[in-house]
């Protein structure tokens, strides 16, 4: 039997003598530690499953009474937590009677060996890891489909339907509450329309997952009642909207809201993760506001701060070293336009107060000069950093904050819209084929259910570049142990974030296209991951390393998508 790894264990046995055979029994099947602790109270487990984290929970029950008080107390608390009974007297029945209860499994306790107990506890990992990994892809896509605008079902590969979100109610009426589980005939992947009952709608279909399973996203465009054709007749197309290209309901929502506000005035705060489009949605609400001036980009990150009042408002000949000449700032440049700050929570305090004053009585004054000229420019801020929090920890001014943030538009990371993976996939893989001369390779089930369940915390760059890599280095494209080594080449070639530039074993490579804030979230994801395969993914053990507490770690392993099974 393969060995079971380091885990946690909680048992509900009154009897310490017993708790320790039962340690004694699983370290000799799996030849690894156990973390065990063992309480001899209902009550006190009851205690200890809302403070601390388990894998598994062994009870004890003399009766099937007992047994259901338990699973019932327990999941109360956390319903995903696997439970096996230990039954005293034990029956066939009684076995069926606790599974059905929703237990994982039951035991005999008084003819309980180290290989029954040893795989018990092992189909609990398994399941625990594979169920926390479908739990946390599936809530934020069932959430984000949950709350679009946009029509939508989710169908399974028969054409079952699994799913119906509230816009495709409002848009289908009754025709909706006839669907749920019914099965229709399922659209191929170039499908115009879908026949449902009492009329046609026309659609977009893209793949997607449901509950861990391939399935089919139907975005509906419209519905006609009776056997007529939608009214085009033609194949909706996704959207593509100043370059960005989507599939994903949230995106098409976040374009619309981007349409409204572009002709207002007002100061625009774009919020999102390296690579989710911010200069692009700041380029398209100018060119969508009527403004007749130039669109001007700053990246406050990148910038000396010595230098960045005045590439931002200029400077006059003679006003600091160096200065021989007069120099035109970016406000000026964007008289009449649109500025946009990207990074802004890297300005210091004095360009902060400088911004302000700007914002406030709309004149600039260059460096070293005392004369001051209007200037007409919408700004448009972004960051990828939570300003609210530098403004906690006085790195960020709060008036200036509230300043900039009159309209907030946040860009969704990459994963929370699992079904522009694959959409963005096809198109880059079929642009790098095109370049290159190259067929695009078909790819496995398990190969597509791990790229759409990855992270990408490099968002739509990072998948763009994977595609190029895919299609040039031709490698098999099968198994999720494929696509690890593809996603993450650092890792294939021996060591995850080889040292370069002068960074140590473990650290990721200095990379100064980031801002410092990500490079720093970098870093710690790095050296949470390494601390967390160091302590074979036990949570306790690895904030104690790390010198933090439990629940500053799971909020960091739940930000940086890290799941403590994966290192199991």
């Amino acid at each position: 039997m393969t060995a079971l790894g380091s885990f946690d264990v909680l048992l509900l046995e009154p009897d310490p003598a017993r708790a320790q055979r039962l340690t004694s029994q699983l370290e000799e099947t799996s030849g690894a530690a156990i973390a065990l602790t063992q309480v001899d109270t209902l009550a006190r487990a009851l205690e200890v499953v809302e403070d601390e984290d388990f894998d598994v929970v062994l009870a004890t029950a003399k009766a099937l009474e007992d047994a259901r008080g338990t699973i019932h107390a327990i999941h109360l608390i956390d319903p995903e937590l696997p439970l096996v009974i230990l039954a005293s007297d034990y029956a066939p029945q009684l076995a069926v009677a606790v599974v059905e209860a929703g237990a994982q499994d039951c035991l005999d306790k008084q003819n309980l060996g180290a290989p029954e107990l040893g795989r018990a506890v092992q189909l609990a990992q398994v399941r625990a890891k594979r169920r926390a990994e479908l739990t946390l892809a599936h809530s934020r896509f069932e959430t984000l489909l949950s709350a679009s605008d946009q029509p939508a079902l989710v169908l399974d590969p028969r054409g079952k339907v699994l799913f119906v979100n509230a816009g495709a109610e409002e848009l289908l009426g009754e025709v909706a509450h006839q669907l749920r589980g019914r099965r229709l005939e399922a659209p191929s992947a170039d499908a115009t329309t879908l026949a449902l009952p009492g009329g046609l709608a026309s659609v977009f279909v893209n793949d997607t997952l449901w509950r861990g399973r391939l399935a089919i996203l139907v975005n509906l465009q419209a519905f006609a009642a009776g056997d007529e054709a939608s009214p085009a007749g033609e194949r909706p197309k996704p959207s593509r909207y100043e370059g960005l290209r989507t599939a994903s309901p949230a995106m098409r929502r976040l374009f619309e809201v981007c349409d409204r506000v572009a002709p207002t005035p007002a100061s625009v705060l774009l919020l999102g993760e390296t690579g989710t489009g911010k200069e692009l949605l700041a380029r398209a609400i100018h060119r969508r506001s009527g403004r007749k001036g130039r669109f001007v980009a700053i990246d406050c990150g990148a910038i000396p701060e010595n230098l960045l009042e005045s590439e931002l408002f200029g400077h006059v000949k003679g006003a600091f070293t160096g200065a021989s000449r007069d120099r035109v700032g970016a406000f000026q440049r964007a008289d009449g336009g649109t500025l946009m700050l990207d990074e802004v929570g890297h300005l210091s305090l004095s360009a902060q107060h400088s911004l302000l004053r700007v914002l406030q009585e709309r004149t600039v004054r260059p460096v070293g000069s005392d004369k001051e000229s209007q200037v007409d420019v919408r700004v448009i801020a972004a960051t990828s950093t939570p300003l609210f929090q530098a403004v906690e920890q006085g790195d960020f001014r709060e008036d200036l904050l509230y300043r900039l943030d009159v309209i907030r538009i946040e860009a969704p990371p990459l994963r929370d819209r699992p079904e522009d993976v694959l959409h963005l996939f096809k198109l880059f893989s079929r642009e790098v084929g095109e370049r290159y001369e190259l067929d695009v390779p078909v790819l496995g089930r398990d190969f597509v259910q791990a790229m759409v369940r990855y992270p990408w915390p490099g968002n739509v760059r990072q998948l763009e570049n994977f595609a190029e890599r895919l299609l040039l280095t031709a490698p098999s494209c099968e198994s999720a142990d494929d696509f690890e080594d593809l996603v993450r080449p650092a890792r294939a070639q021996g060591g995850e974030g080889a040292a370069t530039a002068g960074g140590g074993e473990g650290t990721p490579s200095i990379d100064l296209s980031l801002s410092l804030q990500d490079y720093l979230d970098l870093c710690e994801r790095a050296y949470i991951d390494r601390a967390l395969e160091d302590q074979q993914g036990r949570v306790k053990d690895t904030a104690k390393l790390a010198g933090i507490n439990r629940r500053t770690l799971l909020r960091k392993l739940n930000k940086h998508e890290l799941n403590k099974f994966d290192y199991r």
